[in-house]
């Protein structure tokens, strides 16, 4: 093994250990501080509540509005039905519609 491919496996085991710790981390956050509301079923990863994958589902969730009110946002004009449907998306995660 070369010094740079040493590197680099020291690089990607970190990233690995530091993305592991902060997914256990955020598992002790939630499940120290519960989240308020439930999450629809829509957004839970295995159909029924826990509380390490929906950390993710949530956090995705939020990513996939935000993208497509972006694609929205970027056209010449956004049909109503095109908004309908991302308020819809918006309301199924309990995210604010802009």
């Amino acid at each position: 093994m070369t010094a740079a491919q040493a590197a680099a496996s020291r690089i990607a085991a970190a990233a690995f250990g530091f993305r592991i710790a902060s997914a256990i981390l955020a598992l002790f956050i939630v499940l120290a501080f519960p989240i308020d509301r439930d999450a629809p079923a829509q957004a839970t990863v295995w159909g029924q509540a826990s509380p390490f994958w929906d950390a993710f589902a949530r956090h995705d969730s939020g990513w996939y509005v935000d993208i497509a009110k972006a694609v929205a946002a970027a056209a010449k004009t956004v049909t109503p039905t095109e908004q309908e449907t991302i308020d819809k998306i918006a309301a199924l995660f309990a995210i604010p519609s802009a």
